[in-house]
């Protein structure tokens, strides 16, 4: 697929318009004034290194009063990369929150990012791997992404969606947040509950959704920035331990960890993420909203299932501005 720029739709236009009307107009031009302050807009790249950069945060009083989540997507250049952050972008943004794209070395993926207020950009050296740079970011600045906003999710461009059905009314980063709970604090895709003689649980970390108490639970264990791969898998093992060791859950949308309760205490079985790997059959990605993309599962549905969602032209800007105004 030829890749073109992705502009935000009309509905985004007309939004961005209204901002602007009596009697929120004062609102609207502080916040945005707040927002320059600290970046520049749309595609524009925050140079973000280790020990300076410019102020990151996309605080405003508008972001804090709505309650919006923080979506940070860790990217790295490769074929399988590039074609799953270019599905992200035409089916996964969307104006009920914010998202920052976290480049790791020379890549020019930016070119296809939409210019709107909601999406940033920062490029940094690939270092620290993604857990790392996810932690890196959002703990910048004194933890300024980390107080200002109150619920996360954090994803890779190893992985493919979002994958959500025709019949579907919900929006896709609501899904995975509203499993956050007062118990629940650490959500993700998968879990393979027999690492080392089934005495860890691994919450795969390509997805992760958290709130601000989960993730300063788990920030200890990622926000190192790891030297090599071990290191980071390590502490993609140690993650959800970490929560659950503090008295709390963590959960896997996957369908069979809803089959008992504390699933993720007691399962017994490996990872999922193999051909035939998860009881059998392949995993679905309409159970998990997005699929690993560089592990050959049922790699002819996967091909169709993209095709079919590029051709419905799916958009998230109109499901999530829908779902939040309760319209459907």
């Amino acid at each position: 697929m030829k890749n073109t720029l992705v502009s935000a739709p009309h509905s985004l236009s007309r939004f961005m318009k209204a901002m602007f009307s009596w009697p929120i107009f004062v609102t609207a031009i502080s916040a945005t004034f707040v927002f320059l302050l600290g970046y520049h807009l749309g595609s524009s790249a925050g140079e973000f290194k280790h020990g300076f950069g410019s102020d990151i945060s996309l605080q405003t009083s508008i972001a804090a009063a709505k309650d919006r989540p923080l979506v940070t997507y860790v990217y790295y250049e490769t074929p399988n990369a590039r074609k799953n952050a270019l599905f992200f972008i035409r089916h996964g943004l969307h104006f009920e929150a914010d998202f920052i794209f976290i480049i790791n070395g020379e890549s020019n993926i930016d070119k296809q990012i939409p210019v709107t207020s909601n999406i940033k950009i920062i490029r940094r050296d690939n270092t620290c791997f993604d857990l790392g740079a996810h932690a890196e970011v959002l703990m910048a600045n004194n933890n300024a992404l980390i107080n200002t906003y109150k619920r996360f999710i954090m994803l890779n461009a190893s992985i493919r969606g979002p994958f959500m059905p025709t019949w579907s009314r919900e929006c896709w980063t609501e899904a995975y947040l509203a499993k956050i709970t007062e118990r629940n604090k650490l959500v993700g895709m998968t879990i393979n509950c027999n690492i080392a003689k089934g005495t860890m649980k691994v919450l795969n970390s390509m997805i992760y959704a958290t709130d601000r108490f989960g993730l300063n639970l788990i920030l200890p264990v990622i926000s190192p920035c790891f030297k090599d791969f071990n290191s980071a898998v390590q502490a993609e093992n140690r993650a959800a331990r970490a929560v659950l060791n503090a008295g709390y859950d963590v959960e896997a949308l996957m369908t069979a960890a809803s089959t008992m309760p504390d699933y993720a205490r007691h399962c017994t079985h490996g990872s999922v993420l193999r051909p035939n790997a998860y009881f059998g059959i392949d995993l679905h990605p309409y159970e998990t909203i997005f699929q690993k993309a560089n592990r050959d599962i049922a790699p002819r549905m996967f091909e169709l299932m993209t095709k079919w969602h590029d051709q419905s032209n799916y958009s998230s800007w109109d499901v999530c501005a829908k779902a939040k105004k309760g319209l459907w």
